[in-house]
């Protein structure tokens, strides 16, 4: 580390919360939604925070995570709609989703009780 701050280099982490930017400029292109960004990005942050919180996440791309997270946020008519268009621009797989939306669910249910 030493070395590193010597030679002035920034080895920073990319992390979930890097991408949400990039996500919601997207979908706000798309212009066929009528979500509120802002009121969407305060869901996703908490979203991230208690992703944060869970080893079970610990070991996922922070591109997924921050696109699911996306998704978890959003309303359940709009899901699918936002699901396309984000599996588009990600190239992440569907099921990833699924997945992560999975754990979200169980790891917030077990940690409700």
């Amino acid at each position: 580390m030493l070395l590193l701050s010597k030679l002035d280099w920034d080895v920073s982490s990319v992390i979930a919360s890097d991408f949400i930017e990039h996500i919601l400029v997207r979908l706000e292109r798309r212009g066929d939604s009528d979500i509120d960004l802002e009121d969407l990005r305060g869901h996703i942050e908490a979203i991230l925070t208690l992703c944060a919180s869970e080893s079970d996440f610990i070991g996922l791309e922070p591109s997924l995570i921050a696109s699911s997270a996306v998704l978890i946020a959003v309303e359940d008519e709009e899901k699918e709609k936002l699901l396309d268009a984000i599996q588009h621009f990600t190239l992440i797989e569907k099921v990833k989703f699924y997945r992560v939306h999975q754990n979200f669910v169980y790891s917030y249910i077990q940690g409700a009780s």
